[in-house]
């Protein structure tokens, strides 16, 4: 567009430039052209006011001694005598103007090989006296090429001022829309915070305007999008659960094994499509409160729970626990934590969970009436668990704490069952690698 530009604003230019100069070069030739014949004019009809004089004075003759003593002729102009003699420095003996002027008795001017040439015949008794001057090409050019020369300097300045402004101009007109179509590649890999700039003129501007308008909202319909998925996942989780606890009663050693085998690999499906909807794109900033979105989860899991018969303790902090990460993906880890004590304990076991903060760090502590950990694994290992199934909720909490700079801790808690602690950073996010 911009090269478009330059290329339209050059040929406008150049041709307004042609348009002016070209018709001021031949004004200029002809001005000087117009100046030296004049001149030349000037200084014959000066001579022959002298002839004229002096053959009066002479009674209507001609004497070349009379005229060679009281004329002082100009070097550009000579006399042809009747007698076929020349006074002065031209070659008017020679000259056809001059012959022709004299025949015909009158005076005679036209351009010739050598320049302009001027004839004035003066009549006398003696014969036709002839006063003759030559201007020569050179004369009748004097300062075209200097006028013309400069005549062209200011039409190339002209053009590369059309060209410099015209550049300028397409850069104004370039740039927003270079910046909206960086802006749109940024929005297409998945960055939506992404905005532009509003420019002049209104229709780009307009453009810019319905940008930064529609990445908003896709951002919104995105993350609604995220928010269904997420919600119809976690509803899984509940039925999900139950089967597990009427799988686990079967009898049958092999077919138990076989139905929770199938039975974890529809949880670790479940679980990884949460993580997934529940991530947030690149360029975002997510935060959320610990303390809300437990006291969500803890409503959620507690239908189950009070089918179950599990009671459900909570002990929350007094101050906020803001955490850098979005609502999505902690409820995510909640879940992970819950969802492993009705996975892992008896139907009626009750479990208590407690947060609290330390500083620039907050935490989170499940414990439960089972049994605990058993000996010989690390649950937090990914694919292990008490009861043969995936680990891999464990596993989703530790990769959510190690990435945001905290931690999570195994241990048992004070009634004999297991305990999980993890801890998170409260506020920005410490240490977290560059990407993540």
């Amino acid at each position: 567009m911009r090269r478009r530009l330059n290329l339209l604003v050059l040929a406008v230019t150049s041709l307004v430039v042609i348009a002016f100069t070209v018709p001021l070069g031949l004004l200029v030739r002809q001005q000087a052209d117009s100046r030296a014949r004049t001149n030349a004019e000037r200084l014959v009809q000066e001579v022959t006011a002298e002839v004229v004089r002096e053959v009066v004075s002479a009674s209507g003759a001609v004497e070349r001694a009379s005229l060679d003593t009281r004329l002082v002729l100009p070097a550009t102009v000579s006399l042809l005598l009747p007698d076929g003699s020349v006074l002065g420095e031209g070659g008017p003996a020679a000259s056809v103007v001059a012959r022709r002027a004299s025949a015909l008795s009158g005076s005679v001017n036209e351009y010739t090989d050598e320049g302009w040439e001027l004839a004035v015949p003066v009549i006398t008794r003696s014969g036709t006296v002839i006063v003759w001057t030559l201007v020569p090409e050179s004369e009748l050019r004097q300062g075209v090429a200097d006028a013309q020369l400069l005549l062209g300097l200011l039409g190339v300045g002209l053009i590369a001022i059309s060209l410099l402004v015209a550049s300028r101009l397409g850069r104004s007109l370039t740039q927003p829309v270079a910046e909206l179509a960086l802006a749109a590649r940024s929005l297409a890999g998945g960055d939506l915070s992404t905005r532009v700039r509003v420019y002049d003129p209104p229709e780009i501007a307009v453009v810019a305007d319905a940008f930064n308008q529609m990445a908003p909202r896709l951002q919104e319909l995105i993350d609604i999008e995220r928010e269904e998925v997420a919600d119809l996942s976690h509803r899984l989780r509940t039925p999900l659960t139950s089967v597990r606890l009427q799988a686990e009663s079967i009898s049958d050693d092999a077919q138990r094994v076989a139905v929770m085998g199938q039975i974890d690999r529809l949880q670790q499906a479940v679980d990884q499509l949460i993580a997934e909807a529940r991530r947030r794109p690149a360029g975002g900033a997510p935060s959320s409160e610990l303390n809300s979105v437990l006291r969500r989860r803890i409503a959620f899991w507690s239908v189950l729970a009070d089918e179950q018969g599990r009671t459900v303790e909570t002990v929350l902090s007094e101050d906020p626990l803001p955490v850098p990460v979005s609502e999505g993906e902690l409820g995510a880890a909640l879940d992970a934590l819950i969802g492993n004590v009705f996975s892992h304990t008896d139907a009626d076991v009750g479990f208590r969970i407690v947060t609290g903060r330390d500083g620039a760090m907050g935490s989170i502590v499940v414990e439960d009436g089972g049994p605990g950990f058993p000996d010989g694994f690390d649950p937090l290992e990914r694919g292990q668990s008490g009861r043969g199934s995936s680990g891999l909720g464990l596993d989703i909490v530790r990769r959510l704490a190690e990435r945001l700079g905290g931690s999570i801790a195994l241990g048992t808690g004070s009634g004999g069952g297991a305990k999980v602690t993890v801890v998170l950073p409260i506020g920005e996010p410490a240490g977290r690698p560059q990407g993540a």
